[in-house]
């Protein structure tokens, strides 16, 4: 069973994030994570957990909020052109 994160944010990826190992012992060694926000709460639970990123598991965010330079280290995310996302969205 994969391992979902239930909320978007930092306390909720981090409480989940904690809770991980009585659910599945075995981590990835890489995840995708869709908001940078949740990424910044998973890399805090996992400094907790003394898995060191990306040593022990990368991790790619999204959105390129301006958490993702605030944490240590600093997140790797994706920049989404949201305006060009829209248009396409209302094209379909």
């Amino acid at each position: 069973m994969d391992f979902a994160i239930r909320g978007f944010g930092i306390l909720s990826a981090r409480a989940d994030t904690l809770n991980l190992p009585k659910r599945q012992p075995e981590l990835r060694t890489a995840l995708f994570i869709g908001v940078d926000v949740t990424a910044a709460g998973y890399m805090k639970a996992m400094l907790c957990m003394a898995i060191r990123i990306p040593q022990g598991v990368s991790m790619v965010g999204f959105d390129d909020l301006a958490i993702s330079s605030m944490v240590d280290p600093p997140a790797t995310t994706v920049r989404a052109n949201n305006r060009q996302i829209g248009r396409a969205a209302v094209d379909l």
